[in-house]
């Protein structure tokens, strides 16, 4: 998808009157990650980790910092807002080589500041589509165009898989949707708007004051 779609995507979720915050040079707006789709398994509307208290790849244990992604130069890359630090943290799949000595087709959803030594990781191609079922929950986060998100609830890891078999068993789809990092303490629950289960919960974790540019 072309970037200029890409923040086409970001945006159109946003009231006109409100600022999405942005870093300078960025092909995107800032945004946090959002998984829907497991209800039971207690994730819905939560906010994925730069990094979790479990592991490294518990993105969804709620223990670390809420991570804000952005596309650099076509890459998906993600900042720590809790700190002063500008180094990106690279987003990437931890594929593993496989018995076969090829690499595998799944792996956790990370993040990692440089480079990991395992030659597999796969650091693109990450994408955003559009969500035609309902416009209001933002964009949906693709890997590879094929292929899905999980969650493992032993561990509270993010998986990718390419096919549904792949990899550890008892892991539940996902969905992980864009919203936009706003000034304005409201303007993110105000964009996920109204569900079949209910009102969404207030998102406001989701913005902090910095200056658009």
């Amino acid at each position: 998808m072309q970037l200029t779609a890409l923040t086409s995507l970001l945006l159109a979720a946003l009231p006109a009157a409100i600022n999405a915050l942005r870093v300078p040079n960025s092909d995107t707006p800032l945004f946090n990650l959002v998984a829907t789709g497991c209800h039971s398994c207690g994730t819905d509307y939560k906010p994925l980790r730069l990094y979790g208290g479990g592991n490294s790849y518990s993105l969804l244990d709620e223990s670390g910092p809420i991570a804000e992604f952005y596309f650099f130069q076509g890459n998906l890359v993600a900042v720590n807002p809790s700190t002063t630090s500008d180094q990106p943290y690279r987003v990437f799949i931890n594929t593993q080589q496989a018995a076969a000595g090829n690499c595998a087709t799944y792996g956790q959803l990370g993040t990692v500041l440089g480079s990991p030594t395992n030659k597999c990781a796969a650091y693109s191609p990450f994408a955003l589509a559009s969500f035609n079922e309902d416009s209001q929950l933002g964009a949906m986060l693709m890997f590879n165009g094929s292929g899905g998100f999980y969650y493992c609830e032993l561990t509270s890891e993010v998986y990718y898989k390419e096919n549904p078999t792949d990899g550890p068993k008892e892991c539940s789809p996902i969905s992980l949707f864009t919203v936009p990092v706003t000034e304005d303490s409201s303007a993110s629950a105000a964009s996920m708007g109204d569900h079949s289960a209910g009102a969404v919960p207030n998102l406001g974790f989701l913005s902090r004051p910095i200056s658009p540019v």
